[in-house]
């Protein structure tokens, strides 16, 4: 999906890739660390996040804690 120039632009960006490659995995977050979770809108929460049981545990793993769970938008998804 998203082949038009600005998407291509983007992901060749060094500094988009440096970012990437130093942003911490799902599996990696402790629920203790964090006072809470938001999730923002955009396509990445609809067509990665919604299907995937890493990130549904971790929601959930909040929810439980008692700690703010929240969407906007796409993100409830």
């Amino acid at each position: 999906m998203f082949k038009d120039e600005g998407s291509n632009k983007f992901r060749e960006d060094e500094t988009v890739k440096a970012k990437l490659a130093s942003a911490m995995k799902l599996s990696e977050i402790n629920v203790n660390d964090y006072d809470g979770v938001f999730y923002i809108g955009g396509h990445g929460p609809v067509l990665d996040l919604a299907s995937d049981p890493v990130n549904a545990a971790l929601a959930s793993e909040f929810f439980r804690a008692g700690k703010i769970t929240a969407a906007i938008c796409h993100g409830t998804a």
